[in-house]
């Protein structure tokens, strides 16, 4: 992106300007999806934290259970793979999703 580039001489004073190429500049919009994107990221990240605390709860209400019956137990596994999918995102840091 070409953008102007103000230069004052210490010594004399004079002014110049130039435009110049800068590609590591963002325009205004560019500027804009970056920073929607990484509010997105750290939604996602809350998320999978808010997640991980619920899971928290439901991982400790299931282990007091005396005799759990077969679809709390099928339920149960199913809650561990989300668990362990949402620590090694939180671990990775990978918020591109909630899933």
């Amino acid at each position: 992106m070409l953008v102007r580039e103000v230069i004052r001489d210490a010594k004399t004073g004079e002014v110049t300007e130039r435009m110049v190429d800068m590609p590591d500049v963002l325009t205004v919009e560019q500027g804009m999806v970056v920073t929607t994107q990484l509010a997105q990221l750290d939604t996602n990240a809350r998320t999978l934290a808010d997640q991980a605390d619920a899971a928290l709860t439901a991982l400790r209400t299931y282990r007091d259970i005396a005799s759990p019956t077969n679809a709390q137990t099928t339920a149960q596994v199913k809650l561990q793979a989300r668990v362990l999918i949402g620590i090694i995102r939180l671990l990775r840091q990978k918020f591109d999703g909630t899933d």
